[in-house]
């Protein structure tokens, strides 16, 4: 899937992916998770973050003992036009109900995503028990 989180600004504007089809015995592994700014001239620098529920805080405030954040990416060139560094990492967990994106971007314009998921066949143990690691509570 693919898309562009609007109008990060200050605010690190946030969506809500839909995947839970109501069924507790499929779930969506992460395959991979890549931000691009969305407009390479003038906003080159931008961060997100890919959780499974509402994300507290801002998109480059990224914390790796949360439950809930499953992928982070980022991308720094230092300037307009400049080659600079680029960053993703995504956790090996299964996913069962709604991710939600988070992204910054150091001039405020939109940030795009893609996110390859696999679809994986699990018991409703498997589920359930995801589902409780993939919340703050777990």
């Amino acid at each position: 899937m693919r898309g562009r989180v609007q109008d990060v600004g200050t605010i690190n504007n946030e969506i809500q992916i839909y995947l839970f089809d109501g069924s507790f015995d499929t779930g969506f592994k992460i395959v991979s998770f890549e931000i691009s700014p969305g407009n390479w001239n003038v906003d080159p620098d931008c961060s997100a973050i890919l959780a499974t529920e509402p994300i507290e805080g801002n998109a480059y405030q990224w914390d790796w003992s949360d439950n809930t954040q499953k992928a982070w990416a980022a991308i720094q060139a230092n300037g307009a036009g400049a080659v600079g560094t680029y960053y993703s990492s995504v956790l090996d967990d299964i996913i069962v109900e709604d991710l939600y994106i988070k992204a910054w971007s150091s001039t405020g314009s939109d940030v795009n995503y893609k996110i390859v998921l696999e679809k994986v066949k699990i018991s409703e143990y498997r589920g359930a028990l995801a589902l409780v690691m993939n919340s703050s509570q777990g």
